[in-house]
């Protein structure tokens, strides 16, 4: 019994993390992110490109993050017995720790797309800005989007 709602649980994670899943919230920058980078002097060509960025991404990460999910399962499901098989939940481990370090570097890596594309100056701003709303490390377009509320709550903003 324990085996087959742990594997229904896994089809579930998997299924939920296919792109077009009900998981996949990524639609392009967020009304309050447009206001935000048009504050910050982008133009509409600009926010364009920092989409363009984050959707490309976006389809890179997705299956990286489904795949996560779906080890993190399997660890799971491997700790259930007594005594666990240790050297496949160390490979498991290894695993998720290699799926998390690619997630990081392509994460990392639209940020320094969009760096080029907007310069310096205006990243500047950018970063300034997701500090002050307390998230700082979020991506442009991956942080908590209702004004006013969050970690930041009605602090004044930079920009």
């Amino acid at each position: 019994m324990k085996y087959s709602v742990m594997a229904m649980a896994l089809v579930a994670t998997a299924l939920s993390a296919q792109p077009g899943g009900w998981r996949d919230a990524f639609a392009g920058p967020h009304p309050a992110d447009r206001t935000r980078l048009e504050r910050l002097g982008l133009t509409q060509a600009q926010i364009q490109t920092i989409d363009g960025i984050w959707t490309r991404r976006m389809q890179e990460i997705t299956p990286l993050q489904a795949d996560l999910r779906i080890k993190q399962a399997q660890i799971a499901r491997a700790l259930v017995p007594v005594n666990p098989n240790m050297d496949e939940v160390k490979r498991l481990m290894k695993e998720v720790t290699d799926l998390e370090y690619q997630i990081r570097v392509k994460m990392v890596e639209a940020e320094m797309e969009v760096r080029r594309a907007v310069g310096e100056d205006i990243w500047v701003k950018m970063v300034q800005g997701r500090r002050a709303r307390g998230n700082f490390g979020a991506g442009p377009m991956h942080e908590p989007m209702v004004p006013g509320r969050g970690p930041a709550g009605d602090r004044p903003r930079r920009f």
